[in-house]
């Protein structure tokens, strides 16, 4: 499964249960959501080029030292999926 197929998915899946479109502000702020989910979420969207996202993420991981150490999992997961993609 390539890194954009899983990226897709996710902000479909985030899509469909929030039912919406929210903007990386709008997500940080809703206060139901999993911030864990929306960490993962402004990843990809950062990663996607999302300018908004990526500063709402440093914002956010400057001051949240458990969003940080998660953010820094999340970049090693992609970073290895990225590399099994490059050898199959």
């Amino acid at each position: 499964m390539s890194l954009t197929f899983m990226a897709f998915r996710l902000s479909a899946s985030l899509l469909l249960r929030n039912r919406g479109v929210m903007s990386a502000v709008q997500a940080h702020q809703a206060p139901d959501r999993d911030w864990l989910d929306e960490l993962v979420e402004l990843h990809v969207l950062a990663a996607s080029g999302d300018t908004a996202a990526a500063s709402a993420a440093e914002r956010w991981i400057a001051v949240d030292p458990a969003a940080r150490k998660a953010w820094t999992e999340v970049e090693k997961t992609c970073d290895s999926v990225r590399a099994a993609e490059n050898r199959g």
